[in-house]
């Protein structure tokens, strides 16, 4: 008899939320709140009435009956953000209906890890899964694992195109992290070299929460020492404090952004024992191109620092990263590419500071920017020469049984051919012409051939098979190589791959690098070689 009131009730109102149910049966029937909830749990460990994985605000739980739709009733409650599940339901409304797993952690606020009392990031999924508003889909997949709304719940409409213009922004906003990071190391807000930032799809992680980077500030009044500290003699032997960074360049800043970001920046702050780190402070930093007003309200209310980039850099690096991201994947035109070139050509005194010289290369403030744009550069060539499907910036996973590359990496530019069983991968590198490109020690040095070759070249192919999918290497620059690099390079073009290139038919590749000089004379074969020669010897 109890059970059936409850079940009449979630026929004629239901889905409820718990303390709406004990409202109803109160009110009905007549009955305290303490006999309305004990019914409830009764009927709910019984399987008379279903119940919710998810908690909501004040922790209650959904309750409805076996096939009873659940779609109106889950927006209504999503609405307001005041759990992990609705910080996702509303980014996925606004992000056009998916969300890359590394934006999918970061909102959900939860722990990436196995915390006592913390709520973890697979719980929410699982949460939502049984709701059945998301679908996880390409879970194995480090390039391409999203999670979208599931078709049942709200069939979203965004294309293959679409996928890739968010991957793509993705890694520009990583792209330029890096400077920011490297900007907040020079005004002392960061400790020298402790900066660190999300890379190849792995999130930063600070006490099991994931953020976009993180890195130790040493200012004073900030920083720990057991050591004595004097005005002129003070301690070598210092604790930093964390300094917690996210990073939104590539869209507008959201309410439930900021609001994601406080919460992990709350749940990192909740295991540190005050009393016997009285002097721990963790220094919240969100870089932002445009914010809400709201979201920035709510920032300023809860102490979060948040930098607009144009104070970074300047307002004409707003205008070139918007164009940027407004580049299609595909038919990218020689037009669009030279507007953008054309903003970047600022003359020394509009600079917002000077050129600096950081590990023998020349760095402006478009310095990261412009390797991007001589990236569509030659994802245009490649198309011009009939190649199609170029992806910037594509992140393969390592094979984690061998310990030499089990690390992800980072690819330049990728080029499906015409045989389904070949691609090209491209390290493509923006260097003056007085810079060349080196042969390395080894694969761990930075921007070096060797590291392309024996690093970079062996994770991807290692994470197929090569007689299903042959990966050709090409290295590309603006300026050109060291001899000992191009013999490296020559020796490297054995039978096999040259058998492969030649299967390709195709003028290009001939060869394992491009130089500036090389892609000039490459430029003849093409219909639109004229204007390519004349922005790589103007812009490059």
């Amino acid at each position: 008899m109890n059970n059936n009131q409850i079940v009449d009730v979630l026929k004629e109102s239901g889905p409820l939320l718990s303390n709406e149910l004990i409202k109803k049966l109160v009110t009905i029937h007549g009955i305290n709140e303490a006999t309305a909830r004990t019914r409830i749990k009764r009927a709910a460990a019984s399987r008379v009435i279903s119940v919710s994985p998810a908690k909501f605000k004040n922790n209650s739980r959904l309750y409805f009956l076996k096939d009873q739709p659940l779609k109106n009733k889950v927006i209504e409650i999503m609405t307001p953000i005041d759990s992990p599940e609705s910080h996702i339901f509303n980014a996925l409304s606004v992000e056009h209906g998916f969300l890359f797993w590394d934006e999918f952690c970061k909102l959900t606020a939860c722990s990436l890890l196995e915390i006592p009392g913390k709520k973890t990031v697979e719980q929410v999924v699982e949460n939502l899964s049984e709701l059945n508003v998301i679908t996880v889909v390409n879970a194995d997949d480090v390039n391409n694992r999203y999670v979208k709304f599931s078709s049942d719940f709200l069939n979203s409409h965004f294309s293959a195109n679409d996928l890739e213009l968010r991957r793509r922004s993705l890694h520009i906003n990583r792209s330029l992290l890096e400077e920011l990071i490297n900007w907040l190391e020079r005004i002392s807000i960061v400790g020298w070299n402790t900066g660190k930032i999300s890379n190849h799809g792995d999130l930063v992680v600070f006490n099991g929460y994931p953020f976009d980077a993180r890195g130790f500030s040493y200012i004073l009044g900030l920083y720990r020492t057991d050591k004595k500290d004097t005005l002129y003699n003070p301690s070598m032997e210092k604790a930093g404090s964390p300094v917690l960074v996210d990073c939104i360049v590539h869209r507008a800043t959201k309410i439930f952004d900021i609001v994601a970001f406080i919460k992990r920046i709350e749940n990192v702050n909740g295991p540190i024992n005050l009393l016997k780190n009285p002097n721990f402070k963790t220094i919240p930093i969100f870089f932002v191109t445009y914010i809400d007003s709201d979201a920035h309200e709510l920032a300023k209310r809860k102490g979060i620092i948040i930098i607009p980039i144009k104070e970074v850099f300047d307002n004409n690096f707003i205008k070139v990263l918007e164009k940027i991201m407004k580049l299609p994947t595909e038919n990218i035109t020689l037009g669009s590419l030279e507007e953008i070139l054309e903003i970047m050509q600022i003359s020394p005194q509009e600079e917002k500071e000077p050129t600096v010289e950081k590990m023998g290369v020349s760095e402006g403030i478009f310095n990261n920017l412009k390797g991007i744009v001589f990236n569509f550069v030659i994802a245009y060539i490649f198309a011009e020469l009939g190649y199609g499907q170029q992806k910037i910036g594509t992140i393969y996973k390592g094979v984690l049984e061998d310990p030499e590359v089990k690390e992800p990496c980072e690819c330049d530019l990728t080029s499906a051919t015409r045989r389904s069983d070949t691609k090209i991968i491209c390290e493509v590198k923006v260097r003056s012409q007085n810079q060349l490109i080196k042969l390395g020690e080894n694969m761990d040095e930075n921007d070096s051939v060797k590291r392309f070759f024996e690093r970079t070249h062996r994770i991807i192919q290692n994470t197929i098979d090569k007689n299903q999918l042959f990966y050709i290497p090409i290295f590309i620059t603006s300026s050109e190589f060291e001899g000992t690099a191009i013999e490296y390079m020559d020796r490297r073009l054995g039978k096999e791959m040259k058998a492969k290139i030649e299967r390709l038919g195709n003028t290009f590749p001939r060869k394992l690098y491009y130089g500036k000089q090389d892609l000039i004379e490459l430029s003849n074969y093409l219909e639109s070689g004229q204007e390519i020669r004349r922005i790589l010897n103007e812009y490059f």
